[in-house]
């Protein structure tokens, strides 16, 4: 199809479709919510960087003094627009195509981004990532693993051998997502989504962060973050599991 979105992600190993990144999930749930037809390209982590400025993407940071590309970046043939990182694509594709499903609404917009840029960043982003970072490169492809190996102590400013070693270190992560969830679940009280009744870029944050847990994470880990939210969580985890499928 001529005006099909392409979207730009990176390939693992860890489930059947091989989509596991908790940032390009949130673009891909995005892209479902709004209705819009998309498609895949995988890159290999080494790849990324060659492709996106061959594309034109935007660098979305730096690293060592140098610019920082880095995944979901979408390009939308209708426009010819390359947008790169997750909250950006999103915002685009509300400006965009206004008579889809809004997820990031005027009212609320502030509300989210500053949600998006304190409580998931500190209380459930940062535990899972120590928790789930080693299991996140094991099941890379080759090329892909050595390459986040070495980036890994660039994102933790540690070792990956420091990170979580022990049963007690693993089990004051877990304690403190479960906590942080289950406060999270205080917030949206009854209803299915932190928004209410409607469906929100805040509840997609949520969701994409646990569908990586839920592909890389430990079993038994994950199988005590699931027990600790699921009565509370139950309508929410239904709504997304419909937005699950990955286009071929």
């Amino acid at each position: 199809m001529p005006n099909t979105i392409t979207l730009y992600d990176i390939p693992g190993n860890a489930s059947a479709d091989v989509a596991w990144s908790p940032h390009t999930w949130r673009t891909r749930y995005v892209l479902h919510i709004k209705g819009l037809a998309y498609r895949t390209v995988w890159l290999e982590y080494p790849d990324i960087k060659q492709a996106m400025k061959g594309l034109g993407a935007q660098p979305t940071g730096t690293r060592d003094g140098a610019p920082l590309y880095t995944l979901p970046v979408i390009h939308d043939p209708a426009t010819g627009a390359v947008v790169a990182e997750s909250l950006q694509i999103c915002k685009y594709l509300e400006e965009q195509y206004p008579n889809t499903h809004q997820l990031l609404p005027t009212p609320s917009r502030a509300l989210q981004i500053a949600f998006l840029n304190t409580y998931v960043g500190e209380c459930l982003m940062m535990p899972m990532t120590s928790l789930l970072i080693g299991n996140s490169r094991k099941q890379l492809n080759p090329r892909s693993e050595e390459y986040y190996r070495c980036i890994i102590p660039k994102i933790l400013g540690k070792p990956e051998e420091e990170v979580a070693r022990t049963a007690e270190e693993r089990e004051a992560l877990l304690k403190k997502l479960i906590s942080a969830m289950e406060h999270l679940g205080g917030w949206k009280g009854e209803y299915p989504f932190l928004g209410g009744d409607v469906v929100s870029y805040a509840d997609v944050l949520v969701a994409a962060l646990l569908k990586w847990f839920a592909l890389v994470g430990d079993k038994s880990e994950w199988g005590r973050v699931r027990e600790a939210f699921s009565e509370n969580w139950a309508s929410f985890l239904e709504a997304f599991s419909n937005w699950d499928v990955i286009p071929v």
